[in-house]
């Protein structure tokens, strides 16, 4: 009596061979495409692969594949292709989102307001540039008795640094041991690593006013 094969015609209960890359040109199911749209729309595999139709049950393991599994590598060159021609498109670049996210971790919130002994005070919106407009993540007004209320809210630094840390891989920097960060350490080393990418940056501005 023949031994039951599975679904990959594999013999139940025998170790499967490891799958080789497939065609990088294959093409790809329906399914397969609709969990690219749903994954370049910033959902994680495993939800891209929920909403593309997959079992809840199977979700996870299949979301993974899709995005690692060298047997499916057609299907990661599409979204490889895809995120590079949105940030093309939207000019997204990683020295332009570290530049951006090193302003919010250090930029001074004294080009946007004061404060002192009689409050807030917002500098006008057209007095700001856009890196300086950044830093305020949502402006609340209230109409009160005496006036209006301006409350404004802004990014956190510790978030800014953190991801700056990751983008840039770097490790954990000195804390001391009652468990506080040398911030000031943590600065010195983004502002080495974040160098280079400024000298290119005025390159490039140099190079667009010739």
């Amino acid at each position: 009596m023949a031994a039951r094969q599975n679904k990959d015609g594999v013999p139940r209960g025998r170790a499967r061979r490891a799958k080789l890359p497939t065609n990088p040109n294959k093409p790809m199911t329906p399914r397969q495409e609709r969990f690219v749209q749903e994954h370049c729309l910033g959902h994680s595999a495993t939800e891209a692969a929920r909403r593309a139709g997959y079992s809840a049950k199977s979700a996870g393991k299949i979301g993974h594949d899709l995005v690692h599994a060298p047997e499916f590598l057609h299907v990661q060159n599409v979204i490889r292709r895809r995120q590079e021609e949105r940030a093309a498109r939207y000019e997204v670049t990683a020295d332009r989102v570290m530049q951006f996210t090193a302003y919010l971790a250090f930029g001074d919130l004294r080009d946007v307001m004061t404060w002192g002994p009689n409050g807030l005070v917002l500098k006008s919106s057209e007095e700001l540039t856009p890196e300086q407009a950044a830093l305020i993540q949502g402006i609340q007004q209230a109409d009160l008795d005496y006036g209006k209320s301006l409350k404004a809210k802004t990014y956190s630094r510790l978030e800014a640094l953190a991801l700056l840390s990751k983008c840039l891989g770097m490790q954990r920097d000195r804390v001391e041991h009652s468990g506080q960060v040398d911030f000031g350490a943590v600065k010195d080393s983004l502002a080495r690593k974040l160098s280079p990418i400024e000298a290119r940056a005025q390159e490039d501005l140099s190079g667009e006013s010739d």
